[in-house]
């Protein structure tokens, strides 16, 4: 499978409004392979395609929010590509306005509490080891102290939580949104928060009024939602471990880009 970015240059492929980018950029893709069945999809996910939620080389705040397959040519197995960017609420003004694509923020709320969590560490992070030192007399009589026995000391803690909700309209319907997001973590700054700091725990939708009003739910973890694990030997931590070397980061959630939703607070 080959792929070829930007093959065209066609006007109206960007386009600058009070509310973004909107921008088009063009790929091929050659020798894609598979079955009939999956050809389009394999063309859509292609090898050295950018990411979604991945910036335009060229505009800034402009995400790669969708890619869509333009046309398919059998004679050749070759698909055309359109990449779509747009400026989603990240760095300007978001779009109020209802229509296509348009996201207008109706309440933010904000929220605190506090749950209990086991630690075996201090509010400075250090591991809280109990240790005892019992004596010995060396060669030349003087006393010497020598580790007879230690434990880590594990304890119940409250621990402070933040979450935010944001009430929106929708201008269609984001059947999709709920089962991508609840559950996943932002991948990308969101409302000037970094990478994995946010964890979706909630997305409603209704239109009892005739417009999608959606309650977007996430929970704030300001050490972020990475866990990392220090392998230990007879209940201690080990000195000289390091990243790959008796440390690892585990991803538990996956993550998604959170501002291709159009919210922020």
């Amino acid at each position: 499978m080959r792929l070829v970015l930007d093959t065209l240059e066609v006007p109206g492929d960007v386009a600058r409004t009070p509310q973004g980018w909107e921008i088009r950029r063009s790929a091929s893709v050659q020798e894609i392979g598979g079955t009939p069945a999956t050809r389009l999809t394999r063309a859509a996910m292609a090898p050295g395609l950018p990411p979604l939620g991945s910036a335009h080389p060229g505009a800034p705040g402009a995400r790669l929010d969708r890619i869509e397959v333009a046309g398919y040519d059998g004679d050749t197995d070759s698909a055309r590509l359109s990449l779509v960017y747009r400026t989603l609420n990240a760095e300007t003004t978001p779009d109020t306005r209802p229509g296509r694509g348009g996201v207008k923020v109706l309440a933010v709320e904000f929220w605190s509490q506090t749950q209990t969590e086991r630690t075996t560490q201090d509010a400075a992070g250090r591991e809280m080891i109990t240790q005892y030192f019992g004596n010995w007399q060396d060669r030349d009589g003087e006393t010497q102290p020598f580790l007879l026995a230690w434990e880590t000391f594990e304890v119940d803690v409250y621990r402070p939580q933040f979450g935010v909700r944001i009430r929106h309209e929708r201008a269609s319907l984001p059947r999709e949104l709920a089962p991508a997001y609840v559950g996943a973590v932002n991948s990308d700054w969101w409302s000037r928060f970094p990478p994995y700091t946010w964890l979706c725990t909630g997305f409603q939708s209704d239109n009892s009024t005739g417009v999608w009003v959606s309650v977007f739910e996430a929970l704030y973890r300001p050490q972020g939602w990475r866990y990392t694990h220090t392998v230990t030997f007879d209940g201690r931590p080990i000195a000289r471990a390091v990243r790959g070397n008796g440390i690892a980061d585990y991803d538990v959630y996956p993550a998604k880009p959170f501002h291709v939703l159009g919210i922020k607070f």
